[in-house]
């Protein structure tokens, strides 16, 4: 069976993020905007989805700021697309990221080790997937306590530069290796 057929025996999670995958793809190859009847056609021919999905999708990139809408002052029902370059290639990579994770998950061999340190009131968690399996769990636990802190003396540094940090912000690094 190929991905395109089996788009429709899989959950709805999935489905969405094969749409957005989709419409990212075509949002980076066209830069300087997509007319909305070509966009959902092309979206609708890799995906196989209805259109009201794709129409949904394209509400929710609109209000994360990844995409804006120009609407034809003549005809409200045409429309262009124009990406938010620099969030499009964010959600990519996340995305992308978060399919490898999952993948090392399904191997049977696969360790995690996960760390966490205190410092200047900031919270710094680092957790690791492998499926190195050479290295015994020991180690890896070691590794682990040893990025964090490593985060944590680094973060420390640039607070101690006076910059302007709010409580709520978030950061999220994450580092993959694959040959």
């Amino acid at each position: 069976m190929n991905r395109l057929n089996s788009i429709q025996s899989v959950g709805r999670y999935k489905k969405d993020e094969i749409v957005k995958k989709e419409m990212y793809k075509l949002l980076r190859a066209n830069p300087e905007g997509i007319g909305s009847e070509e966009f959902v056609e092309k979206t609708r021919a890799t995906t196989k989805v209805s259109r009201t999905k794709i129409f949904s999708m394209i509400k929710k990139c609109e209000q994360l700021g990844i995409m804006k809408t120009e609407r034809n002052l003549d005809d409200k029902r045409h429309a262009t697309y124009f990406p938010n370059l620099q969030k499009v290639k964010t959600e990519q990579r996340f995305s992308e990221d978060v399919e490898f994770i999952q993948a090392l998950l399904s191997e049977p061999k696969t360790e995690f080790a996960e760390s966490e340190t205190r410092s200047s009131g900031i919270r710094v968690s680092v957790g690791i997937f492998t499926n190195w399996g050479e290295k015994p769990s020991q180690s890896l636990e070691d590794q682990v306590k040893s990025i964090a802190k490593q985060f944590s003396s680094n973060y420390d540094k640039l607070l101690g530069k006076n910059m302007k940090v709010r409580p709520s912000t978030k950061l999220a690094f994450i580092i993959t290796m694959e040959s």
